[in-house]
């Protein structure tokens, strides 16, 4: 029974996060990118060819050189999460080592931690609990500190929730889910 609430219990809590406020991408010097980075959390979810179209369209923009490393971080991170929603996980490390280098560079921890978060479900996925538990607490650090919004931070407790369901910790799985449900109803 207990497991079966906790199936019930993930699945309730990914249609949540999937219809929830995707909004959250801080500050650029861009604005035209950063709508577009927004549009593209949608698209991902809602309709993956026309993201891949426009993903596709944001490598083949040339803009100014002090633009081109975040558009490129960004662009190569919407890449890797339509690649791992089009099952073409071989890409996903060598875009993984590419948005490291810019993301070195540019020094945006936001979207460090969106990828680690990202990885952490990667690894999940393919089972390497170790790298995957790495990841996501990785993002945790960041997120509880900076998520001002809860949306990530919430997302990043359903997964951390997953995670714990796959290693059969259901204690940790359910204290993960109910953190981020919470999070979920407040905001």
């Amino acid at each position: 029974m207990r497991l079966i609430k906790i199936f019930l219990l993930t699945g309730f809590m990914i249609a949540i996060f999937l219809s929830g406020d995707k909004n959250i991408l801080k500050k650029s010097s861009n604005k035209e990118y950063m709508d577009c980075f927004k549009r593209l959390d949608s698209l991902l979810l809602y309709d993956p060819n026309l993201a891949n179209i426009e993903i596709q369209n944001l490598y083949n923009t040339k803009k100014n050189k002090s633009d081109n490393l975040s558009r490129l971080a960004y662009v190569n991170f919407y890449k890797m999460i339509a690649d791992k929603q089009n099952s073409k996980f071989d890409s996903i490390p060598y875009l993984y080592e590419r948005i490291l280098l810019y993301i070195d560079k540019i020094e945006d921890k936001y979207l460090e931690a969106r990828v680690n978060n990202f990885m952490g479900d990667y690894y999940l996925e393919l089972g390497d609990f170790t790298k995957s538990i790495e990841y996501f607490f990785n993002a945790k650090n960041y997120f509880e500190k900076y998520d001002t919004t809860f949306s990530y931070l919430g997302a990043l407790y359903n997964n951390l929730g997953k995670y714990y369901f796959v290693i059969n910790d259901l204690e940790e799985a359910e204290f993960f889910f109910k953190k981020s449900f919470t999070l979920k109803k407040k905001h």
